[in-house]
């Protein structure tokens, strides 16, 4: 008898549920995925301004990476990288010659 009642009790448990609750997983992972696709609270910078400092970024590992090929580091990795920046940057004005050296981007 003591082993059917304590079946009972620990049934539920058992089966990764606890009785006083009765909510679904679903709900939790939707509740987890809208929690990671937003931005924290304390960082409430408008899309602008984002947008902005990743070029900022971006035009600062650009620097870094001609840097290094102007001091002569010929990595394979780092020619890739200025090779697609000597094809994608373009010149400043349509009236300066066209950018041709490192130093000039």
């Amino acid at each position: 008898m003591e082993t059917r009642s304590m079946k009972k009790r620990i049934g539920p448990l058992h089966r990764g549920r606890s009785p006083g609750h009765n909510w679904s997983w679903r709900w939790v992972s939707q509740h987890a995925k809208r929690q990671r696709n937003t931005r924290p609270k304390d960082c409430n910078k408008p899309p602008w301004q984002i947008r902005l400092e990743k070029d900022i970024e971006k035009l600062r590992a650009d620097c870094g990476r001609l840097t290094q090929y102007i001091n002569n580091n010929r990595s394979r990795k780092l020619i890739r990288h200025v090779k697609v920046i000597f094809e994608t940057r373009n010149t400043h004005s349509k009236h300066e010659n066209s950018n041709t050296k490192p130093e000039e981007f």
